[in-house]
């Protein structure tokens, strides 16, 4: 699988989606529903106080890697925090 994490008016929530998508369209679409926009939010990875603040992949329950098309790195601590709790 693999994962963004998106941090809005100071909270992180992380994002868990098929690896048939690109973390780029992952985030455009997560953007437009969270933020209501209208116009594409392609590659911004801050716009209005929501930004991507890790991204990756997931094995074993653990955050890893990098997105190529973001070009973000997996907080791998912080990220695998982040997916325990949710999935909890």
């Amino acid at each position: 699988m693999k994962y963004i994490v998106i941090s809005l008016g100071g909270e992180e929530t992380i994002h868990i989606f098929d690896p048939c998508f690109d973390h780029d369209r992952m985030l455009e679409a997560i953007k437009t529903v969270k933020m209501g926009c209208k116009a594409p939010l392609r590659r911004s990875l801050r716009i209005g106080g929501c930004a991507c603040v890790g991204a990756g992949f997931i094995r074993n329950s653990t955050c890893y890697g990098k997105s190529q098309t973001l070009g973000i790195s997996s907080r791998e601590y912080e990220d695998t925090e982040l997916l325990a709790r949710k999935m909890s």
